[in-house]
């Protein structure tokens, strides 16, 4: 369960991180039913930009949108990874001129495509990342940085959300050491609708709040805190190996939650597994 404030926290956000203005142009082409779609309806209505819709079932079609890009002037839009891909494949794609920032979110985004995009485009990539259980997002990365890395993070939280890594008992790890990645903050969820139980084991009492009642969620993903530092901020990376005990699986770039029994059953059956390893993040100063 998603609220008003969240939503509009995340909306006030982008318009913060990225400057919308009247001279841009916003394509809508992700289905309603994924939560990608209320910013991309809502942001440009909100700054005065240019807003496009595409044709049902267009978003599948790279053909049809480089003519629309090209045709509209689009200046940003969002791409789930293997719709990048798919995007970047078509030869025309380098044509389009107009873009200058793309929007990358729904699944991990692989180190080799965002070199190929940078490759192919002059646009801005961003990589944002945000379970169901958040309003959208909840970090965000600028792909531009730390180019040539064989990952890419999943980036700084974004206003009014804090991101931490804790070990088992719920204590903050050093960097360098894995942990759980734990959300908070104004963007999370209040809960699943009429699951009691499964939100008392995933939405956690929050150590490090000051608010009475302030929760943490629980992802499931592994993280840790890189060594490095990048504008000043502790940034964290994957580690090599498996990942997580995420419970998600992804079919045709829709998110499916899975119970620990489907998730077994998923991994006995699958011929081919894809698993998302150890999250990347790199969160500005813990507060």
């Amino acid at each position: 369960m998603n609220t008003h404030e969240a939503i509009r926290n995340r909306l006030l956000w982008m318009q913060d991180a990225y400057r919308l203005g009247p001279e841009d142009c916003v394509l809508q082409k992700t289905p309603f039913s994924f939560d990608v779609s209320v910013w991309e309806f809502f942001w440009p209505l909100r700054t005065g930009a240019r807003l496009v819709l595409a044709r049902p079932g267009g978003h599948r079609d790279p053909v049809y949108l480089v003519d629309l890009i090209r045709r509209e002037e689009v200046t940003t839009l969002h791409f789930v990874p293997p719709m990048l891909q798919a995007f970047l494949d078509e030869p025309r794609a380098g044509r389009c001129s107009s873009l200058r920032r793309v929007i990358c979110s729904g699944e991990a985004l692989p180190a080799d495509l965002r070199d190929r995009f940078f490759e192919r485009c002059d646009a801005e990539l961003h990589n944002l990342y945000g379970p169901t259980e958040a309003a959208v997002d909840v970090s965000y990365w600028d792909c531009r940085e730390g180019r040539g890395s064989r990952t890419v993070p999943i980036g700084r939280p974004i206003a009014n959300t804090q991101l931490y890594v804790l070990d088992p008992q719920g204590q903050l790890v050093p960097r360098g050491v894995a942990g759980e990645l734990h959300i908070g903050g104004i963007n999370l969820a209040r809960g699943y609708h009429a699951r009691p139980g499964l939100t008392a084991e995933r939405f956690v009492p929050d150590p490090f709040a000051s608010l009475p009642g302030a929760r943490l969620y629980r992802t499931g993903d592994l993280a840790r805190y890189w060594l490095r530092s990048v504008r000043d901020a502790p940034s964290v990376w994957p580690m090599d190996g498996p990942g997580g005990e995420n419970t998600e699986a992804s079919a045709c770039s829709i998110r499916v939650a899975l119970s620990p029994e489907q998730t077994q059953q998923l991994l006995r059956d699958a011929t081919r597994v894809y698993r998302t390893g150890i999250q990347e993040l790199l969160p500005t100063f813990v507060t």
